[in-house]
């Protein structure tokens, strides 16, 4: 069964018990009205906070790590200067090597 079957059967299930008796009268209560509309709000308000959370704790986690990257670039840079560096020492010593021979 696929997602959109899913929907379709909740929604149809939905439909029949709204149209239950029982379950009007249930529904036309004003108690049970102000208790949904509650319920309701309350969702919204957590899944903003939620949104909230998860905007600021991307944010906290975007700046170490782009601070991490800076840095591991820059020890890479170092490294490849002082591997260069080496390189042509050698090159200057295998020189002087052979002029000596």
């Amino acid at each position: 069964m696929n997602f959109d079957d899913l929907k379709r059967k909740a929604a149809e299930a939905a439909i029949k018990i709204v149209s239950s008796d029982q379950v009007r009268s249930v529904l036309d209560n004003e108690q049970v009205q102000e208790a949904v509309r509650v319920a309701s709000e309350t969702g919204t308000q957590v899944a903003d906070e939620l949104r909230t959370f998860r905007d600021q704790l991307r944010e906290q986690m975007a700046g170490p790590a782009e601070d991490d990257t800076r840095d591991l670039k820059r020890q890479l840079d170092a490294l490849r200067r002082q591997d260069e560096a080496l390189r042509e020492e050698e090159e200057e010593e295998d020189e002087e090597e052979e002029g000596s021979r």
